[in-house]
């Protein structure tokens, strides 16, 4: 192997490892998913929702705002879009307009 050759593989090597720490630190950060919730108007819907979906196994974090009309939830172990779509259902008259993945900032 020429000394330009090993220059470069050396340099492919260090490329690779800090692409890997860019990725880890990045997947180490908190991720949550925010379902906007179609119906939920007062303080009662919003104890009707946690009382369904909070509970559940694999939810960590579980934060519902009237005023935003938004489920939070932790990524990390919670249920499927569609599991909790069908909770949220189940809670009353209310339904899962979208769900959308943020990443918390300061957590």
């Amino acid at each position: 192997m020429s000394q330009q050759s090993a220059h470069f593989a050396s340099f492919l090597i260090k490329t690779c490892l800090i692409t890997l720490a860019m990725v880890a630190a990045a997947n180490s950060q908190a991720k949550e998913v925010e379902y906007e919730i179609k119906g939920m108007k007062c303080g009662a819907c919003v104890d009707s929702i946690k009382e369904k979906v909070c509970g559940q196994k694999g939810v960590t974090k579980c934060n519902v705002e009237v005023g935003k009309m938004t489920l939070t939830l932790d990524d990390k172990n919670a249920p499927s879009d569609d599991k909790i779509s069908s909770l949220v259902k189940d809670a009353g008259h209310f339904k899962v307009i979208k769900s959308t993945p943020v990443t918390s900032q300061g957590h």
